[in-house]
């Protein structure tokens, strides 16, 4: 047994591949599996299609397409984790885990270990900067949010801000490290395994999780991960995702124009 059929999903092998696909879409699915994995930086694809079109179906084929080409493959399904207020701990956490199957944590403990702490101080960070946030968006008192997190640091005004200061630099470190991590986890299987790269990372349901959480797991793919030997592709109905963007940012906001920095 290769490193490779040890993917998560590696059953749909049997059950979801474009030999079996009755939409007779195996053409389609080879041809962007040649444009996406041409691609070697961050790269993120929108797969449009209204609900119902099958894209989860796709989907699915896509990933034993994949990895018959030798590609490892994650996929994330984004409304499962719709109930998280963290999307980067989904997203890192899925490509941890299912990195890990791939490689069975040979020749990686120590970027593994690595990925695990800069992935704590980030998240540190988050929670800092979002009590702030919210609590400006709900209350229109940003204060409401900082005197909260002093009070969980216990710490003056003073020394709050010298702490946000400080967590805002580790986070950007943080986040820095973590795609370092990333990468070289992407090198262990090219070289341990004989796998291709990049690593093809495919999101899907991402239209049907509530508006806040859509926008939110974005800006991580796009800002968090822009990682090399990676590529993302991601499945939605794009007119319903920008009427969830509306719905967050008010029906004047050009939604459409907003998604062009994504995709």
């Amino acid at each position: 047994m290769s490193s490779l059929d040890k993917a998560k999903y590696e059953h749909w092998k049997d059950t979801h591949n474009f030999d079996n696909c009755k939409l007779n879409r195996k053409e389609y699915g080879v041809f962007l599996s040649n444009y996406l994995v041409g691609e070697t930086n961050g790269f993120v694809l929108n797969l449009n299609g209204s609900w119902g079109a099958g894209k989860t179906e796709f989907l699915k084929r896509f990933y034993t397409h994949l990895l018959e080409e030798k590609h490892p493959v994650i996929y994330i399904d984004a409304w499962e984790s719709d109930f998280s207020k963290e999307p980067l701990t989904v997203i890192t956490s899925e490509l941890l885990t299912q990195l890990e199957s791939f490689n069975n944590g040979i020749g990686s403990q120590e970027n593994t270990k690595r990925l695990k702490q800069f992935l704590s101080k980030a998240i540190k960070a988050t929670a800092v900067g979002v009590a702030g946030y919210a609590s400006k968006k709900y209350l229109d008192d940003s204060t409401v949010g900082s005197n909260a997190m002093m009070k969980y640091f216990d710490e003056s005004p003073t020394d709050f801000m010298k702490q946000l200061t400080s967590e805002y630099s580790q986070q950007i470190e943080a986040i820095q490290k973590i795609r370092e991590c990333l990468s070289q986890l992407a090198k262990v299987l090219k070289s341990n395994y004989g796998a291709e790269i990049p690593v093809v990372v495919l999101v899907d349901e991402l239209d049907r999780c509530r508006p806040t959480y859509a926008i939110e797991m974005l800006e991580v793919i796009k800002h968090f991960f822009k990682t090399e030997n990676f590529v993302f592709l991601i499945a939605t109905d794009t007119d319903q995702l920008s009427h969830s963007i509306n719905a967050v940012y008010g029906y004047n906001f050009d939604s459409k124009q907003y998604l062009k920095k994504f995709f």
